[in-house]
């Protein structure tokens, strides 16, 4: 079975100085046992990637599930 993946995200800048678009891909499931893991953390500058973020999980058009959460930036560090 493959599901499909969606992350928007605030507008930040790639490397080569574009905006980047949103991630998209695809994860194959072979087993009745599996894990799906998407993101690890937030990247250099911090700044410019607060804001809402959303996710999307999908197989063969259809929406599974969803989540959106903020990122703020913490009052003190």
């Amino acid at each position: 079975m493959k599901l499909n993946y969606l992350i928007k995200h605030p507008p930040f800048y790639n490397k080569q100085g574009e905006t980047e678009s949103e991630f998209v891909g695809e994860y194959y499931v072979n087993s009745n046992v599996f894990e799906l893991y998407i993101g690890d953390c937030i990247w250099l500058p911090v700044e410019d990637k607060i804001g809402i973020w959303e996710i999307y999980i999908s197989h063969d058009g259809q929406e599974l599930i969803s989540q959106k959460f903020n990122i703020v930036f913490p009052e003190s560090l």
